[in-house]
């Protein structure tokens, strides 16, 4: 399970990128809260829904499409934001399940970025088939992908979303304790 507490605020995917709340929106089941990069605050909404007792329902990373790239050319900046938010998102339970994703993601390159590297070695690890359809979806060449955990589901879906192109990358968790 996954807290929306001071730990998760305190996570590398808050402290870094600066993460700042922007207004709340509550129902009867969940209260829906919304946040802002420090950086790039027009390409990038996420919401966190949590329940009455602070446990984290859904997290959602809106990245619009134009910002974060292609095939051709990656934004960094759009790679480290989204790997950073898988691993703080996804439950203790399941990180080891995310762990060949955040390593896909974070050694993404596009095929005419330019990269200088001090140890090629990791830029050369195989992904795994399963997660090779993330990284079409990620570099628009697929519309979504799924990856169902123990206690958690992520996916990536490319769609249309506030009169724009965006990825959409989702952490649903579920709502009952594992085991």
């Amino acid at each position: 399970m996954l807290y929306y507490d001071d730990k998760l605020k305190a996570s590398e995917f808050f402290e870094f990128f600066g993460i700042h709340e922007t207004k709340r929106i509550a129902d009867k089941e969940t209260i829906q809260i919304y946040h802002k990069p420090g950086g790039f605050e027009k390409n990038i909404d996420i919401y966190v829904s949590i329940d009455a007792s602070s446990q984290v329902v859904l997290a959602t990373l809106f990245l619009d499409r134009e910002w974060i790239g292609n095939e051709e050319k990656v934004n960094p900046f759009g790679k480290d934001i989204a790997k950073s938010f898988v691993s703080a998102m996804v439950p203790p339970e399941d990180l080891e399940g995310v762990e060949d994703l955040v390593k896909a993601l974070w050694n993404l390159r596009g095929t005419k970025d330019h990269v200088i590297v001090l140890n090629d070695a990791a830029l050369d690890e195989e992904v795994p088939d399963k997660i090779k359809d993330a990284i079409l979806v990620y570099l628009v060449k697929e519309m979504e992908f799924e990856l169902p955990l123990k206690c958690c589901k992520v996916s990536f879906e490319n769609l249309f979303h506030e009169g724009r192109e965006r990825l959409r990358i989702m952490v649903e968790h579920d709502r009952l304790t594992p085991g």
